[in-house]
């Protein structure tokens, strides 16, 4: 039997057409570079005409580069948003809310707000560990607030009543004004 030579790349095949190819890529590539070069030296002289122009009609250009901000600026702005963010919360709806599932077993200790995650975390005590759950069904029922996840919960051993110290987080849902009938 005779044996069967399989070659899928000929060896006859001419290597000028690649050859061709490549210079013509190239010639492409330069050609394109000049024509960047040019476009872009054309633009900075129209720019520099420009504000050129601007000094004599009397304007001049606001633009200054601007200066890194010390640390202290930094902290300071820092503050600044956290002060608005803590401003923007809607607290008359939030504490509506917390009102409405409210319930004589379960006490809000403290409420701390955290504006950027529209969160509010809750520290509570409650009579029974029932008395939990069924406030935060209650609390995520009102249209105030969409979800309400238990943290953290611990029974008070050394208190006569031992209530269940929790910690809940409750996020907030965005407030749409109430549409006024004509």
């Amino acid at each position: 039997m005779r044996a069967l030579r399989v070659d899928s790349v000929a060896d006859n095949q001419p290597v000028w057409r690649g050859r061709l190819l490549a210079g013509i890529g190239i010639l492409l590539a330069i050609v394109c570079w000049q024509g960047y070069s040019a476009t872009r030296q054309q633009a900075e002289g129209l720019q520099s005409a420009l504000a050129e122009a601007g000094k004599q009609v009397g304007l001049t250009s606001a633009r200054t580069p601007r200066e890194a901000s010390s640390p202290a600026t930094q902290a300071a702005m820092q503050q600044a948003r956290s002060l608005a963010d803590f401003l923007q919360i809607p607290w008359n709806a939030l504490f509506d809310g917390l009102e409405s599932a409210s319930s004589p077993e379960f006490a809000l200790l403290s409420i701390e707000p955290d504006a950027r995650k529209r969160q509010l975390k809750l520290t509570a005590e409650a009579a029974s560990r029932d008395a939990v759950f069924d406030y935060m069904q209650r609390l995520e029922a009102t249209p105030q607030f969409s979800q309400v996840v238990l943290l953290k919960h611990e029974k008070q051993q050394e208190e006569a009543e031992q209530p269940w110290r929790v910690v809940l987080i409750a996020t907030w849902q965005e407030t749409q004004p109430s549409q006024v009938a004509p």
